[in-house]
């Protein structure tokens, strides 16, 4: 019984770090265009703690805090992506050039996030989210 127990606690200890990655974030990135509802393909998608993202004038948008990045995904054709992440909460972000970033705070993993993203398309915006960085 005395080995019986004894296995049953290595067994749990093995197998606990396992666990820390078991959520799952995914989701489907959509943008509207012409009042209709499109997939988004080929949006960034950045999970992590305490990143940021400062949008720079030169164009160039920043990710800060780029050491707490745990995951990130870029969507298919369909506009989907997923990802295995330690469970807790998080900032999201998605991202593509020539597009308005999103960020969102405080977000857990679930089955299904959604996430929409538009065209940067006001006044003056010609030049703006064309590229990003990690610092």
């Amino acid at each position: 019984m005395k080995k019986l127990v004894l296995i049953l606690v290595l067994i749990a200890l093995v197998c606990q770090p396992l666990t820390a990655y078991a959520a799952t974030m995914a989701g489907t990135v959509t943008e509207w265009r012409s009042g209709k509802e499109y997939a988004a393909v080929g949006v960034t998608i950045i999970v992590g703690k305490g990143i940021n993202l400062n949008s720079g004038s030169s164009g160039n948008d920043v990710v800060t805090n780029s050491s707490g990045i745990v995951a990130k995904a870029v969507t298919d054709g369909a506009g989907k992506f997923s990802m295995n992440v330690p469970t807790g909460s998080y900032t999201v972000i998605g991202w593509k050039a020539g597009y308005i970033p999103q960020v969102y705070y405080d977000v857990e993993p679930a089955l299904y996030l959604p996430v929409s993203c538009s065209p940067d398309n006001q006044p003056g915006s010609g030049g703006r989210h064309q590229s990003l960085s990690y610092r």
